[in-house]
C-alpha cells in the first residue's frame, strides 16, 4: 500500500472519530425533549435498579454531568432527603434547578416547591405558583393537582375559582387519581363551583380511599385549619389531618403537630406534637425540625428551653436551612442556650444571609458595622442592608431595629437596636423616623451613653424628614410598657408630638387613653373627636371603636347602618373582629 493510500485510510479512520466524539458529545449535553425523554428515563431507572448507596448516587451524578435532567431530579431527591448522601438542601436545589432548566416537569414542580418553603434561598409565592403551573402545563400531574387546589383556595395572586379547579381535577380523576378524587368529592359535597350531589361525592371519596388520596387530605385539612377560600373550622381541619397522617401523607404529621401543639381544636399535646413532628423528619419534611425547635425557643406550647432549640436548629442549618441558621445566630448574638459568641454568630449568620433571610442580613450588617466577632467591613454592611432593602422594602432595617428596641418579634437587644437606627441613618433607609428614635435613645441613655446635645441634634434632622411614625411608635413603646416600665407621662409627651404631625394611628392611641383615662381625666367627648380624625387619616383601630360606638350609642348616635358599614369596609380588609361584630349584627 502506498503511502498516499495510507493517508486516506487515516483521514477516514480519523473522520470517523471525530464523527463519533461528536456524536456522544451531542448526546451527553444536548438532549432532545422528544426523542431522549425515554432514554432519560430508562438510563435512571437501570441505576436505580442496579445500584445502592454511594454507587447510585454517583451513577446518578454521571448521568447528570452527561445532560440528563431526569437523573439531576432524582439526585436531588437524594440530597433533600438524606438518603444515599448527606442531606444537603443547596445541592437539592442546584439540581433542582438543573432539571427545571431542561424544562423536566417534575423538576420544574419540586423548583415551585423551594420557592414556596424559601429553601436554600429565598421564598418567592409567585415564582411558586408560575413555576408550578409550568410543571403541570408540561404534563405533571402532582402540579396539576396543586394547581387546582391553588384555585380552590384563592391563593396569593390566584383568584379563587372552583369552576377552574372542577376542571383540572376532572381529568386526573378519570385516570384513578385518588388525591384529585377526594378534592372533587369535596366540590361536589358543598356545592362549591358545581351543583351540589351528596351521592357523587361518597361514590368518588370511595373511588379515593382506594386508590390513595393522602396529599389531597392533607390540602383539604390546611384548606380549614387556615380559613383558605372557605371559613375556618378546627374541627374538620383535625379530621382531614389525621387521616392525611394516617393515610400515608409525608407532610401532614407537621401540620398535626402544630394543631396539637397549639391545642386549635382539639385539648393540647405536646407530646404527641413531639412524636408527630420526628414522624414528619423521618418523612423527609425539611422544616420539621426547625418548626420543633421554633416551639422550644418561643415557648409556644411548651416552657421555653433554648438549650433543646439549639441542636435543633444546628442539624436543620448544617442542611441548608436559611432559617434556621438565622436563628441560631441571633441565640449566639443574645446569648440564649448558648454562651455569647459574636465568631458563632457570624459564621451562622453568613450561612442565612448568602440565602437571603432577611433578619439574618440585617443581623450580620450589624455586626460588621461595629467590628464584632471579626473584621470591622462598613461597608459591606451597607451593601447588606441595600440587599436587605430590595428583598423586602425599604421600612425593612427601621423595623427590625424597632423589635429590637421592644423585644417584640426579635429578642430585645438596645445596642443592636441602636446600631441598626444609625445605620438607617447613614443609608437613607430610615427617614426621619430612625433619627427620631436615635433621639430618643440618645436622650433616654438607652442602647448609647446619654448625650442631650446629640439627641437634639438627631430631632432637628427628624423633624426635618418628617418623623410621626416614630413619635407615635416611642408612645407606643411607653403605653405598652415594650421593654420599659408602662409611663403615660412619656406616653402623652410623645403621641400629642405624634397628633400634631398628622399621626392617625397616634390619635387612635391617645383616644384610648381619654377613653380609659389612663394617665389622663377620662374625656370622651375628646375620644370621640380623635377617633373620627384618625378613622379619616386610615387608621383601621380607630374605625373599630368608631363602629362599636355607632352600635352602642357611647359618645355618638346610635346608628346601626354607618357601624353595618364599617365592620363591612373592616371584614372584606381581613378585620375577623369585624367579621364577627357584623354576623352579630345580621
Amino acid at each position: 500500500m502506498d503511502s498516499k493510500s495510507q493517508n486516506l485510510i487515516l483521514i477516514a479512520l480519523l473522520s470517523l472519530i471525530i464523527g463519533a466524539t461528536f456524536i456522544s458529545i451531542a448526546t451527553r449535553h444536548f438532549w432532545t425533549p422528544e426523542h431522549s425523554k425515554a432514554q432519560q428515563n430508562n438510563l435512571v431507572q437501570r441505576a436505580k435498579d442496579t445500584k445502592h448507596g454511594a454507587a447510585l448516587a454517583g451513577a446518578l451524578q454521571k448521568l447528570t454531568d452527561e445532560g440528563n435532567p431526569v437523573a439531576a431530579r432524582e439526585l436531588a431527591e437524594l440530597y433533600h432527603y438524606g438518603k444515599e448522601v448527606p442531606r444537603d438542601f443547596h445541592k437539592a436545589r442546584a439540581l433542582v434547578e438543573l432539571a427545571a432548566k431542561a424544562k423536566d416537569p417534575e423538576g420544574l414542580r419540586l423548583l415551585a416547591a423551594y420557592y414556596n418553603l424559601g429553601l436554600a434561598g429565598p421564598s418567592d409565592e409567585n415564582k411558586a405558583i408560575d413555576t408550578n403551573a409550568e410543571a403541570a402545563s408540561l404534563g405533571s400531574d402532582k402540579a396539576k393537582r396543586i394547581r387546582a387546589t391553588t384555585y380552590m383556595q384563592g391563593w396569593a395572586k390566584v383568584k379563587q375559582d372552583y369552576s377552574k379547579a372542577h376542571d383540572i381535577l376532572v381529568p386526573l380523576a378519570r385516570q384513578n387519581n385518588g388525591d384529585a378524587e377526594i378534592l372533587l368529592a369535596h366540590l361536589y359535597e358543598n356545592g362549591f363551583g358545581v351543583t351540589k350531589d351528596k351521592p357523587k361525592a361518597k361514590a368518588l371519596t370511595d373511588a379515593a380511599q382506594k386508590h390513595g388520596c393522602a396529599e389531597g387530605e392533607r390540602a383539604l385539612g390546611m384548606t380549614y385549619l387556615y380559613g383558605l377560600g372557605i371559613p375556618e373550622d378546627y374541627e374538620k381541619a383535625f379530621y382531614w389531618l389525621r387521616k392525611a397522617v394516617e393515610d400515608g401523607s409525608k407532610d401532614a404529621p407537621v401540620d398535626l403537630a402544630d394543631v396539637y401543639a397549639d391545642g386549635t381544636g382539639v385539648k393540647a399535646d405536646f407530646q404527641k406534637a413531639v412524636a408527630l413532628y420526628m414522624q414528619a423528619d423521618a418523612n423527609g419534611n425539611p422544616l420539621a425540625k426547625y418548626r420543633l425547635a421554633e416551639r422550644y425557643r418561643e415557648g409556644k406550647g411548651v416552657s421555653k428551653n433554648y438549650a433543646k432549640a439549639v441542636p435543633l436548629y444546628t442539624e436543620s442549618g448544617n442542611w441548608g436551612d436559611r432559617y434556621s441558621a438565622g436563628q441560631l445566630g441571633d441565640m449566639y448574638i443574645n446569648g440564649l442556650g448558648v454562651q455569647q459568641d459574636y465568631t458563632k454568630a457570624r459564621y451562622w449568620l453568613e450561612k442565612a444571609a448568602a440565602d437571603l433571610h432577611p433578619d439574618s442580613m440585617l443581623n450580620l450588617a450589624w455586626l460588621l458595622d461595629q467590628g464584632l466577632g471579626g473584621d470591622r467591613d462598613s461597608k459591606r454592611a451597607e451593601l447588606l442592608v441595600q440587599e436587605e432593602v430590595k428583598e423586602s422594602g425599604s421600612g425593612s432595617v427601621k423595623n427590625f431595629a424597632y423589635k429590637s428596641l421592644w423585644g417584640r418579634g426579635a429578642e430585645q437587644n438596645l445596642e443592636r437596636a441602636f446600631g441598626l437606627f444609625s445605620i438607617c441613618a447613614k443609608t437613607g433607609t430610615g427617614d426621619g423616623d430612625a433619627e427620631c428614635c436615635l433621639a430618643y435613645m440618645y436622650e433616654s441613655g438607652r442602647g448609647v451613653g446619654q448625650d442631650l446635645q446629640k439627641a437634639e441634634e438627631h430631632m432637628k434632622t427628624a423633624r426635618k424628614l418628617g418623623c410621626d411614625d416614630g413619635e407615635y411608635w416611642i408612645g407606643r413603646t411607653y403605653v405598652e410598657g415594650w421593654g420599659v416600665p408602662v409611663d403615660y407621662k412619656k406616653a402623652l409627651h410623645w403621641l400629642d408630638i405624634a397628633v400634631a404631625d398628622g399621626n392617625p394611628h397616634a390619635m387612635t392611641s391617645l383616644a384610648i387613653l381619654y377613653t380609659k383615662g389612663d394617665g389622663v381625666v377620662v374625656d370622651d367627648e375628646k375620644a370621640v373627636k380623635l377617633f373620627l380624625k384618625g378613622a379619616e387619616g386610615g387608621c383601621p383601630g380607630a374605625k373599630l371603636n368608631l363602629a362599636d360606638r355607632y352600635r352602642d350609642g357611647k359618645g355618638l348616635p346610635v346608628d346601626i347602618e354607618k357601624s353595618k358599614a364599617i365592620y363591612k369596609e373592616l371584614s372584606d380588609e381581613g378585620d375577623k373582629r369585624a367579621t364577627n361584630a357584623l354576623e352579630e349584627l345580621e
